[in-house]
């Protein structure tokens, strides 16, 4: 591990610790244990694939530690349809137009930025 990826894990506490969430995923009937998450609201222009009309897609956007993406004690890659859960409210991940369901929040890949919508 370099400095930087040490100075994102470092960033990573502190952002659990100061705007974290507590949350669950959910894939079908199995659930993670408790992970933090911070929730940001993001709009993405997109092009309408149908039409080619300009689109602004709001998304419910997580920042989370990838390693903490655990399901039945295994690392998964999360995919549209799975769930998070924050206490009463619910999440279901979805693709934006044109991009994945997640991405690379820093560049050494730590954290990931999950895009979903409130169900």
């Amino acid at each position: 591990m370099n400095s930087i990826d040490l100075a994102v894990g470092a960033l990573a506490a502190t952002l659990r610790l100061a705007a974290g969430t507590s949350l669950v995923i959910r894939r079908g009937g199995e659930r993670s244990e408790p992970i933090i998450g911070t929730l940001t609201v993001t709009s993405y222009d997109v092009l309408d694939e149908e039409t080619n009309l300009p689109l602004r897609v709001n998304s419910s956007d997580w920042v989370i530690e990838k390693s903490l993406i655990v399901v039945g004690g295994k690392s998964i890659e999360l995919r549209p349809g799975d769930e998070l859960l924050a206490g009463s409210r619910r999440f279901e991940v979805f693709p934006i137009p044109k991009r994945p369901c997640v991405e690379p929040h820093d560049a050494s890949g730590l954290m990931v930025v999950v895009h979903s919508k409130e169900i």
